[in-house]
């Protein structure tokens, strides 16, 4: 993973990663600071099936990487039913 600012997450460390959607748009976290937002996106996709961690087919992406499964380890993943705040993502 990668933040604007170039900063890589790739040092053998643990880290975490949240991304919420809600009225306050769509944001993404890395270790509890907020590294990109989009105010436009205020709801998740409407769909029925499964949660999928670490993995899923990219085919189609124009930017596809190497891999479509996440290299690394994945611990507690956590669904809520509402937005978090930015307070209780840090």
């Amino acid at each position: 993973m990668r933040s604007p600012a170039g900063t890589t997450y790739t040092d053998g460390a643990w880290h975490h990663a949240a991304a919420c959607v809600g009225a306050a748009g769509v944001k993404l976290y890395a270790d509890g600071v907020l590294v990109a937002a989009n105010a436009a996106v205020t709801t998740a996709e409407n769909t029925t099936g499964y949660w999928r961690v670490g993995g899923i087919s990219l085919a189609g992406w124009s930017n596809r990487p190497a891999n479509d499964y996440f290299v690394g380890v994945i611990d507690e993943p956590a669904v809520y039913a509402a937005q978090l705040t930015d307070q209780q993502v840090a």
